[in-house]
């Protein structure tokens, strides 16, 4: 059996990914690798049966780069939500930036309930606590995937399983 397989088996029933993507990049930090998310499609389409992987994240106005990154993202099949960062000036005057979409991932997940099984959340905010209580009392499993030091307790906890950045590393390291 390869090292994959026992990482996750192979699900027969379908699987939707939640990537919180503001929460993986701060966990890449202190990974200090980085992911190849064409390698991460690959990934699950080798482990499960997909319907869907969706990316959230809030994108700088007028980012070239970021637009580049996001038409890859969308050629590998990834269904890409984004909102604009807001500026918000600090009452000392410096100018800080806010932007997450944990409530538009919410609302997916509920609303496209009835096509899938198994949720895949890629995240550790403790926000997602009810997200999980909820899918769950709806018999759906729901698998987390994190770092350590990035994934609070409520979700390690609530979780059906749990799986390490780093148990991934030779299956989505960008090299």
């Amino acid at each position: 059996m390869s090292t994959v397989k026992k990482i996750i088996y192979r699900q027969s029933t379908k699987a939707v990914v939640f990537i919180d993507a503001a929460n993986v990049i701060y966990s890449q930090k202190s990974l200090k690798w980085q992911i190849d998310f064409k390698k991460l499609m690959n990934y699950f389409k080798n482990n499960y049966q997909l319907d869907n992987v969706h990316f959230y994240f809030a994108y700088i106005k007028d980012d070239k780069k970021q637009q580049g990154f996001f038409d890859k993202l969308r050629q590998w099949g990834y269904k890409i939500r984004t909102k604009e960062v807001k500026l918000i000036r600090q009452t000392d005057g410096t100018i800080s930036k806010k932007g997450n979409l944990d409530v538009e991932l919410t609302i997916d997940a509920v609303k496209s309930i009835k096509f899938y099984s198994t949720a895949i959340l890629m995240s550790g905010d403790s926000d997602f606590h009810a997200l999980i209580r909820y899918l769950q009392s709806k018999n759906k499993k729901v698998v987390v995937i994190s770092s350590k030091g990035h994934v609070s307790y409520e979700l390690l906890k609530a979780a059906n399983k749990y799986i390490n950045f780093n148990n991934l590393r030779e299956f989505v390291e960008r090299i």
